[in-house]
């Protein structure tokens, strides 16, 4: 992942990271401590070269019945509202069905990355499916748009 997101950025992607964390709403961690995760998968991500433009998360569970939640588009359009992007020239990677709706919500391209630790991703299709991120890349790079696209 690590090469693949510093192949985006260097092509001048920009990249969000949503997810939810109903681990929060269930009671399971504290809104600190989810923050603390978050912002150590920033730091090792910049660390290794990524630079993430921004990362957001639900903290609700399930039965919250939240509008933040994926896979409502709600975050993504939150992004598309700070940072200026077209959704419909922005791809949406994810690794479960949750993440290909969002994105099909949001108007943007969809991505599936699959893998053997995921193998009930997929009833939803993507626009697009590979076993692994270089695969992902390819993809968007050959099917961007000349203007600038973004990477969510």
């Amino acid at each position: 992942a690590v090469r693949a997101l510093r192949e985006l950025r260097r092509q001048g992607f920009l990249i969000v990271i949503i997810s939810n964390q109903s681990g929060i709403g269930r009671g399971y961690m504290t809104r600190r401590q989810a923050d603390n995760v978050h912002k150590r998968v920033i730091s090792l991500l910049a660390n290794s070269g990524v630079e993430i433009d921004d990362a957001c998360y639900c903290p609700h569970a399930p039965e919250d019945g939240c509008k933040c939640r994926k896979p409502s588009p709600e975050m993504l359009f939150e992004a598309a509202r700070k940072f200026n992007i077209d959704l419909s020239r922005s791809f949406m990677i994810g690794d479960r069905d949750v993440d290909i709706e969002t994105g099909r919500n949001a108007g943007c391209r969809t991505l599936c990355l699959r893998s053997a630790e995921n193998p009930t991703a997929g009833s939803i299709m993507a626009d697009h499916e590979s076993g692994d991120w270089e695969g992902l890349v390819r993809y968007i790079l050959d099917n961007a748009s000349t203007e600038k696209t973004d990477a969510l």
